[in-house]
């Protein structure tokens, strides 16, 4: 009962230690019965404080029916005896630590997430938010953002939207526990009414990945939205839609900064709603985040800042501002101040863009299109478009995995398949699975030599060069199968250009997909490549072939020196 904390947002190493353990208590105490989490220590807290309020019962009653509590004399027992060990402070601040933690991602609390300290803090900072201004927070989750906000500026208006009632009981105990910070509502973030008043700031850490048909009331805001005329249709990223959302809710003055991801800024399917948010006035700065900064989540993601009359884009390469972190990756402050300062001038990683200049790039809003030094590597000398040295492309053969496995046979035969798989270290394996034969339907698809093969998803892409060969070769549906006019282009310049820095920037260019790279048919053949002599061009395939000849001795070198290895032990004991 004597160990009293006085601050807890702020712990001292020791403190941290300190109620971790007393945690670990609490969660062997209650084995078997009671699941611990911040509701359980919210009760402990209220059971251990002498003065309690109407505020504060409503809570601690939610807190028993969402903690599953059904009192009875044990249990009951057991938690005033828990209750009775520490000094409520302890408890108070184990329910405001374990708020941002990744426990809820199991059990009856799966697919609630929070929002990382390192992106509040960013967002707050990119936000500025002044004495009196309002402040809503859309899909407000646990209260990570508001908690942050409040604590950065206590003199401001806060609020909150939220449809999980879990993740809303424990914002409401988090601001309760912190003198009724803010205001959160249990609802969606599209059935509310947002006219009256506007807010000056917005932040939204929106879920990802979402169909238009699972935003409940969400739909029939895209309904009203298509019924204005707006560029959001039912095939836009639902990303799209919870920043037009985020729009709506901010004033003439207002600012609002969400979290979407990579994909929705350069796919095309969303080109037509990207054109209208630039064109509106809306896009005021794009910033591109480090890799994996969510713990539920590897999707790469990009903070996009939304305010009114804007006839420039700011765009922000922040993804190598980080710092490793065990699981997951963190913005140091050193990292949130390069960040920023990015954002407030010209930099080598930072640079403002006109709408002129995102109208011939389609509005493409990936910061690496526009930046110099990305730029330098995609200059081209001598360039010409990738189509118009390519005499045919395809896909390779969409063929069904069940009527491969019946054609797949073990003996060899003059038919094989290629997948991406078999493509290693750029060089096509010579162990290709066999095939008993390969329908006449799938002639399209079989390989010439001197074929260039590109993979069409996942980033790094894999590029081949067919050699000669007396098989006849299927290739599958996730490659390209090039032909190339060898009068123009030798294919191995092609694929020593495409495995080069500047090809492999050229390829990153027209990438899209968050969650799978991916390149379409299209933005290759439109690809401005550079195309010197031919003699130019002689020369460095030349060269490139004989290093990929170097390099095939030595793997044969080292596979004999594996094999003499394996048999060390029997030939010794043989001997």
């Amino acid at each position: 009962m004597d160990y009293r904390i006085n601050d807890c947002m702020n712990l001292t190493v020791e403190e941290k230690a300190f109620i971790t353990n007393v945690g670990w208590e609490i969660s062997n105490t209650l084995r078997g019965v009671l699941q611990p989490h911040n509701f359980v220590y919210f009760i402990l807290y209220y059971k251990s404080v002498d003065k309690h309020d109407e505020k504060g019962d409503v809570l601690y009653q939610e807190a028993l029916q969402a903690s599953h509590f059904t009192y009875g004399e044990v249990k009951e027992r057991v938690l005033d005896d828990l209750a009775a060990r520490y000094d409520s402070s302890v408890f108070k601040a184990l329910t405001l630590q374990y708020s941002d933690s990744d426990f809820f991602e199991s059990g009856s609390f799966s697919g609630v997430y929070t929002t990382p300290p390192f992106i509040s803090k960013l967002a707050l900072q990119v936000l500025n938010i002044k004495e009196n201004e309002t402040v809503m927070d859309l899909c407000s989750g646990r209260g990570s953002f508001l908690t942050a906000a409040y604590l950065n500026n206590p003199e401001a208006k806060y609020y909150g939207v939220e449809i999980d009632s879990y993740s809303v009981l424990t914002s409401r105990i988090r601001s309760y526990l912190l003198g009724n910070i803010y205001e959160v509502e249990l609802k969606n973030v599209f059935a509310r009414e947002y006219n009256a008043p506007q807010y000056d700031k917005v932040f939204a850490n929106y879920p990802f990945g979402m169909r238009i048909k699972e935003l409940g009331k969400g739909a029939e805001y895209v309904d009203r939205l298509l019924d204005l005329g707006e560029s959001i249709s039912r095939a836009t990223s639902s990303d799209w839609v919870f920043n037009q959302l985020a729009v709506d809710t901010i004033n003439e003055n207002g600012k609002a900064v969400c979290i979407m991801t990579n994909g929705s800024t350069s796919n095309t399917i969303d080109k037509g709603v990207r054109s209208f948010f630039v064109e509106a006035g809306y896009v005021e700065a794009i910033i591109t985040l480090p890799p994996r900064m969510f713990a539920h989540t590897q999707i790469p993601v990009t903070m996009i800042v939304l305010s009114h009359n804007n006839n420039t884009v700011k765009m922000v390469d922040g993804y190598d501002f980080y710092q490793k972190g065990r699981r997951n990756n963190e913005l140091s402050d050193e990292d949130i101040d390069s960040i920023i300062k990015g954002l407030n001038q010209e930099t080598e990683y930072s640079r403002t863009v006109s709408i002129d200049e995102l109208r011939q790039e389609d509005y493409v809003l990936s910061p690496s299109r526009y930046l110099s030094v990305y730029l330098d590597k995609l200059a081209v000398e001598n360039g010409k478009k990738f189509g118009d040295v390519i005499k045919s492309i395809t896909r390779g053969a969409g063929i069904k995995a069940s009527q491969l496995d019946e054609m797949t046979v073990y003996n060899e035969t003059d038919y094989q398949y290629l997948m991406l798989s078999n493509i290693q270290k750029g060089m096509i394996q010579s162990d290709l699975p066999y095939l008993s034969h390969i329908p006449e339907m799938y002639d399209k698809y079989c390989l010439k030599e001197n074929n260039l093969i590109l993979s069409k998803n996942g980033y790094p892409y894999k590029v081949a060069v067919v050699g000669k060969t007396n098989k006849k070769i299927l290739a599958n549906g996730n490659l390209f199968i090039i032909e190339l006019d060898e009068e123009q282009v030798n294919p191995f310049y092609i694929k020593a250009l495409f495995e080069s820095e500047k090809g492999i920037a050229l390829l990153k260019s027209i990438t899209v997909g968050a969650t799978i790279p991916n390149i379409g048919v299209t933005q290759l053949q439109n690809l401005i490549i550079p195309v010197p002599s031919m003699d130019e061009q002689n020369k460095i395939a030349e060269e490139y072939k004989a290093v990929e000849d170097e390099i095939k001795l030595l793997q044969l070198r080292i596979e004999k020196a594996v094999a003499r290895r394996s048999q060390i032990f029997d030939r010794e004991r043989e001997a």
